[in-house]
């Protein structure tokens, strides 16, 4: 090729130019004229990439070591011989297995030994302990072991296991950090259980002499209304007023006594709840019969508004009903209370699903604007401090926690000189209709009933069984609710927690063992109670699976197939 004869194409110009960026001995060349890299490229690569590994390695924090299917050690990074405070030269193949105090997988109390160790290499079992123990160099010294969290892994070459990797790392500080956080939790919930323990005591000495002062306040009130007639008129009045003053002033801070212990005992979790299918109607007559005394007293007129006649079934609500009747009364003495002169207050029952029912209680009284709503659920909150009545300022708050233990909501919407009107909303244990379609279509679904109190797990399990559309599904709060869902509905299966508010699963199980209707239906048992008698008692029971808390998607879908189909 001249100059006067340059390559015809551009295949030929490619070849060219290839050819003139390679030549043999050219000292930068890095690839042949066939575009492969060369000898010495390779070993330079290698080298780099070497040097790239041994960087790596040298920086790890974490202990890192490599044993041979024998025990035999290979590998050890400097963190690693930090640890177990050991020369440059490789210890004997079971100084360091001897030295690692591992937990057994299947007995947690025992720790492996060396030569289980070795059999856990050579059969390539992966090993994590969170809790395990490195023992210090020298037998003899004082010096405690170090607490670790170590993993082994094996390495593998295709099917064949060639090694295993041993990490651990120090965890002494976040031992201690754990510690002091446990520290702090027990510290604070003795805090709780002696405040609790203080105010119980309290308010037992306080309602004492709070009974002498009520009695004989009531005493001398009946002696003053049958007062000689020789007694001086004004005088007579006055004493009644002393004591009708002494009267309300006790009955006052009996009330704080009161709303003071309720609201430790929610707050301590020791409030017991008996949880039943509870009249809603009844118990809202019941606590308007109460208020009608005050309502005269500043004029108020109380509406009924859209309420069930008498000849209508009972609006039924899974409640607490000496605790339903507290909310309800304390909502209704809220409205009288913050109500203007010859105000109103109505009453409305609403329920536009058949799992919930909600009553309102709006008054026509001063309102809150939107940070005194926030702020309305809070402890010893007064509105705006204006003090328009007397309370102790932990009613609504008392309220707000009874109705979430009872698994229900709360709120309020209100305006400023216009009103408030104060919402609970309560399950009722009823579920949606099944559809007609689910028994008459071709493609026939299964009915699937899950007793379960959370609605979290409730939640849960929707999304599980969303791989599988041909089976409708229905849930029950309580064991009683279930019973009764089973004997109306036929599930072809039951998903049935043990852990449930009033009977228990066993209990469930058993009544649903005694009822004809549902005595076939299989019953899969959910618990998170893995201790042996536990285990032993589902044996017995008759649950035809038994599965533990969490629980797996796949093993409750394989448990579904293998009852339903």
């Amino acid at each position: 090729m001249t100059s006067d004869s340059p390559p015809p194409d551009a295949a030929t110009w490619q070849q060219f130019l290839t050819r003139l960026d390679w030549y043999p001995g050219q000292p930068n060349s890095n690839t042949s004229p066939d575009n492969q890299p060369s000898e010495s490229h390779q070993q330079q690569y290698v080298l780099a990439e070497r040097n790239k590994l041994r960087a790596i390695l040298s920086n790890i924090q974490d202990g890192l070591c490599v044993f041979g299917r024998e025990g035999q050690l290979l590998f050890l990074n400097p963190a690693a011989r930090r640890y177990l405070d050991i020369e440059e030269t490789l210890p004997q193949n079971l100084q360091i297995l001897s030295r690692l105090r591992i937990h057994d997988p299947w007995h947690h109390d025992n720790y492996l030994d060396a030569e289980a160790l070795v059999q856990l290499l050579r059969e390539g079992g992966v090993v994590e302990d969170t809790d395990a123990q490195l023992l210090p160099l020298n037998e003899n010294e004082e010096t405690p072991p170090l607490p670790i969290s170590c993993h082994m892994i094996p390495i593998s070459q295709g099917a064949h296991i060639t090694s295993t990797l041993l990490t651990f790392q120090d965890i002494s500080e976040y031992q201690q950090v754990s510690a002091a956080m446990i520290a702090a939790k027990d510290n604070a919930e003795q805090a709780s259980v002696a405040k609790s323990d203080f105010l119980s005591s309290m308010s037992h000495e306080l309602r004492t002499p709070m009974n002498a002062i009520l009695g004989y306040g009531e005493l001398l009130n009946e002696d003053l209304e049958d007062a000689p007639e020789a007694c001086d008129p004004d005088y007579l009045e006055d004493l009644q007023a002393y004591t009708g003053n002494i009267l309300t002033a006790g009955t006052n801070l009996l009330q704080l006594i009161n709303e003071v212990l309720d609201l430790t005992r929610i707050e301590s979790g020791q409030i017991r709840l008996n949880i039943t299918k509870s009249d809603l109607l009844d118990s809202l007559h019941h606590c308007v019969q109460q208020t009608q005394a005050t309502l005269a007293e500043k004029n108020l007129s109380l509406h009924l508004e859209h309420l069930p006649a008498a000849e209508h079934p009972p609006i039924q609500v899974l409640a607490d009903e000496k605790r339903l009747q507290q909310v309800i009364y304390q909502l209704l003495s809220n409205a009288v209370k913050h109500n203007r002169e010859q105000g109103e207050i109505s009453l409305h029952i609403e329920q536009s699903s058949p799992e919930r029912v909600r009553l309102l209680i709006k008054d026509t009284g001063v309102g809150m604007n939107e940070e005194e709503q926030v702020q309305v659920f809070k402890p010893f909150t007064r509105i705006s401090g204006r003090n328009l009545s007397r309370g102790t300022g932990i009613g609504l708050t008392i309220v707000h926690q009874l109705v979430e233990a009872m698994d229900g909501r709360i709120g309020v919407d209100s305006t400023p000189d216009v009103g408030s009107c104060f919402w609970i909303e309560l399950p009722t244990g009823e579920s949606p209709p099944v559809s007609q379609d689910v028994s008459t279509s071709t493609d026939r679904k299964y009915l699937l009933l899950y007793i379960e109190d959370s609605r979290t797990n409730v939640s849960l399990m929707s999304k599980f069984l969303e791989e599988r559309p041909d089976i409708a599904f229905i849930s029950a709060p309580t064991g009683e609710m279930g019973v009764e869902l089973a004997r109306a509905h036929h599930p072809d299966v039951i998903l049935l927690d043990i852990n449930l508010p009033g009977i228990n699963g066993f209990e469930v199980l058993k009544q649903l063992r005694l009822l004809p209707a549902t005595r076939h239906i299989p019953v899969l048992g959910l618990s998170a109670d893995d201790t042996q008698e536990s285990l032993d008692m589902a044996k017995t029971a008759g649950f035809v699976q038994y599965m533990l808390k969490p629980l797996q998607k796949k093993q409750l879908l394989h448990a579904l197939s293998e009852q339903i189909g």
